[in-house]
């Protein structure tokens, strides 16, 4: 019985066919009237994405490449360039010859047969970086390529409601490898990308190619992600804040200190013998220590020699396990564990180094002016102290000069508002009369989301590199995410390209004459194939994932 229904279903899935190939042959036959591209992408008969649960709605942009795409094509015959697009083409100087000369070809008079969109490919380099919302982990996108991580969350600023969103199950794609020019801005932020790919700028998305130095890019002053781990407790990030500071060094099996006697020192013994009880303090005079930078050391932190057979320190053992070990100052970085620390334990290490190597003041004109400076001999340490400050939402700025013949490098938190947010969610060691002080000169940040907007101070061509682009949506308002700090542009090509797709198959399916074979001089029996070219199997599959979900959807 099952079989003979089989045969059936077969046989008048066959039927139907037949039927249709036979209403294709008949030249005479119109199945409809051929839809504009924006009829078919708007009305509820087709795409209808305005009409979707959540709706798509198409930006001024996206039309005018469809509507320049499509000009004069059945169905397109009508279709004008608006006085809005017109000032669209002006303000993107999309009549540039670099930019596809739009009222040139508009005005041509030509109709393509035969269609061919290529988009260009705009990505960030390998080197750039990007937060793990979830873990606080900071991957390179390169990493993320090598450990197969193509599935990630983006930190996206939506430029209608002008505020920061975590947008889920983003993709990561690779464009090859390609030329980068390294973008530094005046507040020590700097990235690498395509000559093409735009930055967000007070004046809207720019091109790199097309950026100069004082014009001001976008950055995010809040990335508010903590990790959960606790393989480190506040005690021990505390004392990796030492660590990491000018003031403390690891040389062989001692901890050496320039520390003088004062709160510092005491909170420094405080955190040591919390971690560990087998240890001593000296004085420096009873130890014969090479120091990094000829230093002069005032104490030395040493085991006791309690066992004849001796066994490294817990303290060392922190110290080691993560990298600080014989580090000089211009090699010391921020231990990775503190990346995934709560904020508790990163306020716990932010302190102490800041305690350590940063200064503070107040001055008073016609209102109180409050600054915190820090000053380090690490540029990797400047710019992940940088990067965990913007985690509380603090934005901090930092310059390099030269402190004989070597670079320093100074972190600025110069607004009162932020000095404030650090008293409150970090503070000093000491410095109470400060801190009071900083409280009640707060002012207020109209919108704290709102970006930051920096000058550059230099782009120049930084070599050949493997490159990388973060499909993050198909909502023009939220294609971004942002990468060192930055706020960068993601293409979402694939958006465009799955309605291009759509409404050539459809056109197929209403050709006037109902007879494509006809249209295009082939036999009946020759398949149409709409090919769509993605440059790695990723993107292929997004495209595929787009083309799908719009199908679905449709009612037609």
């Amino acid at each position: 019985m099952a079989k003979e229904k089989k045969a059936k279903i077969t046989n008048n899935a066959a039927s139907g066919f037949d039927k249709l190939r036979s209403k294709m042959n008949a030249d005479d036959v119109a199945i409809g009237k051929m839809p504009s591209i924006l009829e078919f992408v708007e009305s509820r008969e087709y795409l209808g994405l305005p009409h979707g649960n959540p709706p798509t709605n198409l930006y001024d942009l996206q039309k005018l490449v469809l509507k320049c795409f499509y000009r004069g094509s059945d169905g397109n015959e009508n279709t004008e360039l608006t006085p809005e697009d017109l000032a669209l083409i002006e303000k993107n100087s999309l009549n540039d010859s670099l930019n596809g000369s739009i009222l040139d070809k508009w005005k041509s008079g030509n109709h393509f047969r035969e269609l061919v969109l290529v988009w260009g490919r705009r990505c960030l380099s390998e080197s750039a970086e990007i937060v793990d919302p979830q873990t606080g982990k900071i991957w390179t996108l390169g990493e993320l390529w090598n450990y197969g991580k193509l599935k990630i969350d983006s930190w996206t600023f939506d430029e209608k409601t002008k505020t920061m969103n975590v947008i889920n199950d983003c993709n990561l794609i690779s464009q090859g490898r390609r030329a980068v020019y390294l973008i530094q801005t005046s507040s020590g932020h700097e990235i690498e990308a395509t000559d093409n790919h735009p930055m967000m700028t007070e004046k809207g998305w720019v091109q790199v190619k097309d950026l100069k130095p004082k014009d001001k890019i976008a950055i995010a002053a809040s990335q508010p992600f903590f990790g959960t781990s606790t393989e480190i407790c506040e005690d021990e990030a505390a004392f990796l804040g030492y660590m990491s500071s000018a003031t403390c060094d690891s040389t062989g099996c001692y901890i050496a200190t320039v520390l003088t006697d004062g709160s510092l020192l005491e909170d420094f013994k405080k955190r040591i013998f919390v971690i560990s009880n087998d240890l001593k303090i000296d004085s420096a005079e009873n130890y014969n220590i090479k120091s990094f930078d000829e230093r002069k050391y005032n104490f030395v932190v040493a085991q006791k020699a309690s066992k004849k057979e001796e066994t490294e320190s817990n303290i060392i053992t922190l110290i080691t396990s993560n990298g600080l070990k014989n580090k000089s100052g211009s090699q010391k970085f921020v231990p990775a564990r503190i990346f995934l620390s709560p904020k508790n334990v990163v306020a716990a290490y932010l302190r102490t180094i800041f305690s350590c190597d940063g200064t503070s003041t107040c001055t008073k004109a016609s209102r109180t002016i409050c600054k915190i400076e820090a000053s380090f001999s690490s540029l990797l340490l400047t710019k992940q102290v940088q990067h965990l400050l913007s985690r509380f939402g603090i934005f901090a700025t930092f310059q390099s000069k030269l402190i004989n013949t070597k670079p320093e490098y100074i972190l600025t938190i110069s607004k009162n508002f932020y000095v404030k947010l650090f008293v409150e969610e970090i503070g000093f060691i000491d410095q109470e009369q400060f801190q009071k002080t900083a409280k009640e000169a707060s002012e207020t940040l109209a919108d704290f989301d709102v970006p930051i907007f920096s000058p550059i101070v230099q782009i120049k061509k930084n070599g050949i590199k493997r490159t990388y682009d973060i499909q993050v949506s198909d909502k023009e308002h939220l294609q971004n995410f942002v990468s060192n700090g930055l706020i960068c542009h993601n293409s979402g090509k694939d958006f465009l390209t799955s309605i291009i797709a759509l409404y050539e198959a459809m056109r197929l399916l209403e050709v006037p004459g109902g007879n494509p074979y006809k249209i295009y001089n082939l036999g009946s029996a020759t398949p149409f194939t709409i090919l769509t070219i993605a440059n790695a199997a990723s993107q292929a599959q997004i495209l595929f994932k787009e083309i799908k979900d719009k199908v679905l959807k449709s009612d037609y």
